[in-house]
């Protein structure tokens, strides 16, 4: 792995040498070629010494007296190459493996009696002596702005990039100045390798109108897939007939006798959960990222992996577009085999159809990964989770308003479910009824008990439960933990950064369900236009 910076100075290197030490102790670069440094030939250069790193002088500085162009090299890192005809060129290449990096400088300037056309021929001749077949990397302010289509040298310069095999990665520009009244910016910094394995980050400063380049070649690593580890309840093992003779030993009704609201109602949870948890084994899914296996795209890893480990042990340009070869292979036989699977799905039932569709088009979604707030970007699970109990808290209070419940009196006589001011109790029929109508969903509130394990343990549970619900009734008081849901965000529509987006759907606790189930199986054959809210749209019996 190596990392190569290079930053056109613009006139100067004593003025600017802090920046460039502050560069080197930051991102510790391997190769720093500095242009524009105006080092004149014999000059003593102990005062740019920094610990672990050697100068190199173009040749220029041999021929010309001055050296525009120098590198500060990581000592026994890489070796120079002379090349045939850079005595004049501001060039500099060095070797380090299978790796040649190249730093280049071509200035406006010219030689005596010389045009710019000749001089633009004298960099390309500086270069030719290079060997393109191997990893290589050219780097270097060339003047030339591949930006501007129409720019001097721009047409010629592409076509010998295109010939030698070479991409240019510098996007945006990368010289940013003020020409009169107006702001020029052209690319004329370039990074040029024929490897595919590169990033190059732009860094501007305050004190060149040129940009640092620093660029990372990063040897190729094997990405594991990402494996998820989902735990789950094997459901399948249930006994039912076991569970309750477990739970009857356990939940015995004469233990409430005299016994306040909360506690029934710990006791009975307490228990349901503790034999659901003995009787339903716990086990472990792991789910990995890969969605489409078939014996070709097997047969195709193992070939794509032979290609990787021929190319690590043998880092040249023809392993490496084999290896490639390899990897479009692979792709192209995945996608294949996906476009056969959703085919496969869009053509059962119409719930599969659509859930396929909106996976295809991206609707289905993880979670929420941010959020909008008045312009403020939050990532923070807990500040989202605040801002969502903010927005639907004033939602409530917007559609309650100043609404005031009907005493509990009024409500009950007006249902005509009181005698001689005293509750009529549930009756062990109207308890097995909500029962029965309890959803069988595996989803839970804050008690994490399913509503179909209550329908399964309802032979025990009928008697506890008709005890807490009369109890209930009779103080005049749920369970605190009955006033606590589970809230989860559903999208409606739009941006899912925007909470107005957002609505809540809340999971009760299922024994909380099941006496909502009871009270409303007496509401349901009365008028309850007078006793039910103004807000209450929904929901109603």
């Amino acid at each position: 792995m190596a990392k190569i910076i290079y930053w056109n100075m613009a006139s100067g290197i004593v003025k600017k040498w802090d920046l460039v030490v502050e560069t080197v102790n930051r991102e510790n670069p391997d190769l720093f070629f500095l242009a524009e440094a105006d080092v004149k030939a014999g000059r003593d250069l102990s005062a740019f010494n920094i610990s672990g790193y050697e100068i190199i002088l173009s040749n220029c500085a041999k021929t010309k007296g001055k050296a525009r162009l120098l590198v500060l090299a990581k000592i026994n890192s890489f070796e120079e190459v002379e090349l045939g005809f850079n005595e004049n060129n501001e060039i500099i290449a060095l070797t380090r493996g299978t790796l040649t990096v190249v730093g280049g400088y071509r200035p406006f300037k010219v030689d005596e009696n010389e045009t710019e056309r000749l001089n633009f021929e004298r960099m390309l001749r500086g270069l030719e002596s290079l060997d393109y077949k191997k990893r290589l990397i050219i780097v270097g302010d060339f003047n030339i702005d591949l930006g501007n289509p129409t720019g001097r040298f721009n047409s010629d310069f592409t076509e010998w990039i295109d010939e030698k095999g070479l991409e240019a990665l510098t996007s945006g520009p990368t010289r940013v100045r003020k020409v009169l009244e107006s702001i020029q910016s052209s690319t004329i910094d370039l990074v040029l390798p024929n490897c595919f394995n590169l990033k190059v980050e732009k860094e501007f400063n305050s004190f060149s109108d040129h940009c640092i380049l620093i660029i990372a070649e990063q040897s190729f690593t094997h990405q594991k897939r990402k494996k998820k580890l989902i735990e789950y309840l094997d459901w399948r093992r249930f006994d039912k007939t076991v569970a309750n003779e477990y739970l009857a030993r356990n939940l015995v009704p004469s233990m409430f006798i005299g016994k306040p609201t909360e506690e029934v109602d710990y006791w009975i949870r307490a228990k349901v959960k503790e034999t659901y948890n003995k009787f339903v084994p716990s086990k472990q899914l792991v789910i990995r990222d890969c969605d489409v296996v078939s014996p070709e795209i097997i047969r195709l890893k193992n070939f794509k992996k032979r290609k990787r480990k021929i190319w690590n042990n043998n880092q040249t340009l023809e392993n490496w577009n084999e290896f490639l070869r390899a990897c479009k292979q692979l792709r192209k036989e995945a996608r294949r085999v996906k476009r056969q699977k959703i085919r496969s799905k869009l053509s059962k039932n119409t719930k599969d159809f659509w859930k396929e569709v909106a996976s295809i088009m991206g609707k289905k979604s993880n979670g929420i990964d941010e959020l909008n707030i008045e312009g403020t970007r939050v990532e923070n699970k807990q500040e989202m989770a605040e801002n969502f109990i903010d927005f639907f808290l004033k939602k409530v209070d917007l559609n309650v308003g100043d609404y005031k419940p009907k005493c509990w009196r009024d409500v009950c006589n007006g249902l005509r479910i009181v005698e001689h001011d005293r509750w009529v109790d549930f009756s062990l029929e109207e308890i097995t009824k909500a029962f029965n109508r309890l959803t069988s969903k595996k989803s839970a509130g804050m008690d994490a008990i399913p509503g179909f394990v209550l329908k399964e343990l309802m032979q025990t549970l009928l008697i506890p439960v008709q005890i807490l619900f009369n109890l209930i009734m009779e103080t005049k008081r749920v369970p605190e933990i009955w006033k606590i849901a589970r809230i989860t965000p559903v999208l409606k529509k739009g941006n899912p950064g925007c909470v107005n987006n957002y609505r809540p759907v809340s999971n009760l606790n299922s024994l909380a369900k099941l006496f909502e189930l009871c009270v409303l199986s007496r509401l349901e054959c009365l008028d309850l236009d007078k006793l039910m809210g103004r807000a209450q749209h929904g929901f109603r019996p």
